[in-house]
């Protein structure tokens, strides 16, 4: 899990994530 997030992190713009978060806690 935590793995996963540091490459979104690394790799993304933290708006993204948060979007991404956002969808998965939507969706859950």
């Amino acid at each position: 899990m935590l793995t996963k997030y540091q490459q979104f992190f690394t790799g993304r713009p933290t708006v993204e994530i948060a979007k991404d978060l956002l969808g998965k806690l939507g969706t859950v």
